[in-house]
């Protein structure tokens, strides 16, 4: 038997009727060369940490903060020539969210020739400079070479200081799943499924572009994380599709503390990596 409901969604994909509308309309010269933008749920003091971080590559006026329904204050104390859209809060979707982040990528394209969609706690690094890569940079979407991530050890390290540099605050690092290597950076329309681990379209590697996580950055913040997400109202699909979170709901602190314990644990168990001097000189 034909599924035609599944035909159907193949054929919406690959037909962008903005796209195909709008190709006769295409400026001869785009007036930006980067904009980065992220999606935000009450990340707090790290909202402000990746705003600075990525302000040093494009400037804030070329950051764009999709601020889903948060209540803290993080977003009121950016940068003023940072852009924030703010939703109205709901129950929370991954489908749902990945349509927003593809349309708000597809709107950002209009202006600017290079559009990079990271998470808060991911910061994208280049061996040379990303913005001097991309003047000989074919245009599609790209995908870090590697993708790190930096480690609390609570053993000998204290609480994360957000105004100060990474280093020396944290020396552990290791190698994180393939998975975290998230097609980010982008010259056409990107279709992201699912947590944006992949696209539709056919992506590349990017040599000398690494992913710095910074999930595991602190005990207290991810902690938080994870209580945070443990509560949000979601879909069932959502649920179904975040297993680190979906063991966790309905779950007391007790439990979460320790499973969060356990979570950076299993981390710091990984072998540890020697980083480059290039990302060295990044993060200090």
């Amino acid at each position: 038997m034909v599924n035609f409901s599944f035909l159907f969604s193949l054929f919406k994909i690959s037909y962008d009727h903005i796209a195909y509308k709008s190709n006769a309309y295409r400026l001869p010269k785009k007036p930006g060369k980067l904009a980065v933008f992220t999606q935000t749920n009450n990340e707090g003091e790290l909202l402000l940490y990746w705003q600075e971080h990525y302000a040093k590559l494009v400037g804030y006026e070329n950051l764009y903060v999709l601020n889903n329904g948060g209540t803290d204050n993080s977003c009121s104390l950016l940068n003023s020539k940072t852009s924030v859209v703010n939703m109205p809060e709901g129950i929370n979707d991954l489908n749902d969210a990945m349509q927003i982040q593809g349309y708000f990528q597809r709107f950002l394209l209009q202006k600017y020739e290079w559009v990079l969609k990271v998470d808060v706690d991911e910061f994208m690094l280049c061996n040379g400079g990303l913005l001097a890569k991309l003047n000989n940079l074919p245009q599609g979407i790209y995908s870090p070479e590697r993708a790190i991530a930096v480690i609390h050890d609570q053993d000998v390290e204290p609480c994360f200081d957000y105004n100060r540099p990474l280093l020396p605050q944290r020396q552990v690092f290791v190698e994180e799943s393939p998975a975290m290597k998230k097609p980010s950076l982008t010259r056409v329309g990107a279709t992201w499924g699912p947590g944006n681990h992949a696209t539709f379209e056919k992506n590349n590697t990017l040599p000398g572009m690494w992913m710095v996580h910074l999930r595991y950055l602190d005990f207290n913040r991810l902690l938080q994380r994870n209580c945070r997400f443990s509560s949000l109202e979601v879909t069932s699909a959502t649920d179904e599709t975040t297993v680190a979170f979906s063991h966790l709901r309905g779950k007391n602190h007790e439990f979460i503390s320790q499973s969060t314990a356990e979570e950076l644990q299993a981390m710091l168990l990984k072998n540890h990596i020697k980083i480059p001097n290039w990302l060295i000189k990044n993060l200090v």
